[in-house]
């Protein structure tokens, strides 16, 4: 584990060059091991603190083409309550060329009818004493005015989305300044897991996508120019995918946080 300011200062030059993709990636932390997990839902293990810290790189998904794509609900099976319906599609052509080849298909599923809010990321971690990345690292960073690097601002959290000093935030607001990691740890709690980057793109182009205002953290990993997917291995170094609201996607190490992005949370349809 990484001690100290020289430390710190490091870590936040490489979190500011690479934070959404825009910069050339300097050398990454050491990559992370994936131990057993210890509680069900969750991957990681119990600290000194009775918290959870997750370790792991990449977060198992149904099988992207599915001959079952439920393009309506099976007989008896509900929405959720504060779900709704995404649409399954048979789709004939290629539907990403940049992360799958071949036909696909688009399996239905549950999303969360808006991004998790503060209060729901509170009630996971009254019940499981989870600390987040951003307040073991001692803060975040937060959108820069005009289009700038974002802002290191010590203390600010998914509580303190604007430092402890302006108070905790609306229960009602989405919960950011949250790493994929984070975000991630939610969703096994919960019982569901993150979108996959063809999901949200399916549900977009559907519109069966409820609408939301900020980034968000999806299963997948940026892959590099040229890279069969079944066969690419993440490291250190290795981003996420980071859809915008606008269509666009950018990328960020799965250890960054920031204001602009939240996590929707995705249900499978059994």
């Amino acid at each position: 584990m990484i001690h100290g300011n020289l430390s710190k200062i490091l870590l936040l030059t490489f979190f500011t060059t690479s934070l959404w993709g825009c910069g050339q990636k300097k050398q990454a932390p050491p990559v992370r091991q994936m131990l057993a997990p210890e509680t069900p839902g969750l991957s990681g293990r119990q600290n000194e603190k009775n918290s959870y810290e997750l370790l792991i790189l990449n977060d198992p998904l149904k099988p992207f083409s599915a001959e079952e794509v439920f393009e309506e609900l099976p007989p008896g099976v509900q929405v959720p309550a504060g779900f709704v319906f995404v649409p399954g599609k048979k789709y004939e052509a290629e539907y990403d060329k940049k992360q799958a080849a071949g036909p696909a298909n688009i399996r239905g599923y549950f999303v969360s009818e808006r991004e998790i809010s503060v209060g729901e990321y509170a009630a996971f971690v009254e019940a499981t004493g989870y600390v987040t990345e951003p307040e073991r690292f001692g803060g975040s960073f937060v959108t820069a005015a005009g289009g700038q690097e974002p802002l290191f601002r010590e203390g600010t959290s998914w509580l303190y989305p604007q430092g402890k000093k302006n108070g905790a935030g609306n229960s009602e607001q989405p919960a950011v300044h949250l790493t994929w990691n984070d975000a991630l740890a939610y969703c096994r709690w919960a019982g569901g897991r993150l979108p996959s980057l063809q999901e949200w793109r399916h549900g977009i182009r559907t519109e069966a996508w409820p609408s939301g205002q900020l980034r968000l953290w999806c299963a997948d990993w940026q892959l590099p120019p040229g890279t069969d997917q079944q066969r690419f291995v993440p490291d250190g170094g290795s981003q996420k995918i980071v859809p915008k609201p606008n269509g666009d996607t950018a990328a960020a190490l799965p250890e960054t946080s920031c204001d602009s992005t939240g996590f929707w949370l995705v249900l499978d349809v059994e």
